[in-house]
């Protein structure tokens, strides 16, 4: 195993994240800082643009954004995720229903899940005709 990065300070892993990271990492190959990535990542996003905290005049939300990198089926990417949704759905099933996308493979797919909603109406499809079928030697009378 590498030794980069640095194993994650303590000072980190303080509050309920940390004990969060503290209570699953002897039960998951995940990494710890992938752990509290992850459920901090997930509860700003629970969170929502209502809760903030204010310095002066500036409202900081809990929104972050991460990004895991690791080799794909070893990394332990999804390991770290699956131990934050099994806590997230026990707290918040209508979350994890409604809010929480996967499956996304592309620059296209992850476009169409954070667009507005299209305002344009559905354009009226052509009428069907009849749909018997004359064969080119056939003869009309």
């Amino acid at each position: 195993m590498s030794d980069w990065p640095p194993p994650i300070s303590e000072a980190a892993l303080h509050g309920p994240a940390g004990e969060f990271v503290h209570l699953v990492g002897p039960h998951t190959e995940a990494d710890p800082i992938a752990l509290l990535t992850q459920f901090l990542v997930s509860f700003g996003v629970a969170a929502g643009r209502h809760a903030h905290l204010r310095i002066e005049a500036s409202h900081h939300y809990p929104n972050e954004f991460c990004v895991l990198v690791g080799s794909s089926g070893k990394g332990r990417k999804g390991s770290s995720w699956d131990h934050v949704e099994t806590l997230v759905a026990a707290a918040d099933p209508e979350f994890v229903d409604t809010r929480l996308v996967s499956g996304m493979s592309s620059g296209e797919g992850l476009i169409a899940e954070v667009r507005d909603p299209s305002t344009m109406p559905t354009p009226p499809r052509p009428p069907t005709s009849d749909c018997s079928y004359s064969s080119p030697n056939s003869r009309r009378s």
